[in-house]
């Protein structure tokens, strides 16, 4: 993966020039802005076995400032989705060995009702 390299600034902002900032930071601020108001409303996959899988079910998060601004779309996840090939229905690690301190009735068991 590529690293960012920050650019470097022109100036300082302080509590001193903070009242009469710079045009440039006018100017990156508007940039990024630009750039965070066109990722708004993404759809954002579920990873699964490394790869992005999209469900039928999303869920919406929306701003709670304003509730007409749609932040992200999240796939729902089920209990129809197939568990990691590490964890087994009993809860042993791959090695068929129980975690230390626990058995396999009580690291996965529901409490009861």
């Amino acid at each position: 993966m590529p690293t960012k390299t920050k650019k470097k600034t022109t100036f300082k902002l302080t509590y001193a020039t903070m009242f009469n900032p710079p045009e440039e930071l006018h100017a990156r601020y508007d940039v990024e802005l630009a750039k965070t108001k066109a990722s708004l409303g993404r759809e954002y996959g579920m990873i699964i076995d490394g790869k992005e899988v999209k469900a039928t079910d999303k869920i919406e998060h929306r701003s709670p400032i304003n509730q007409d601004w749609l932040l992200a779309v999240f796939q729902k996840g089920n209990a129809t989705t197939p568990a990691p090939p590490w964890r087994r229905p009993d809860g042993r690690s791959p090695n068929g060995r129980t975690p230390r301190g626990a058995n396999a009735s009580s690291c996965c068991a529901r409490p009861p009702i």
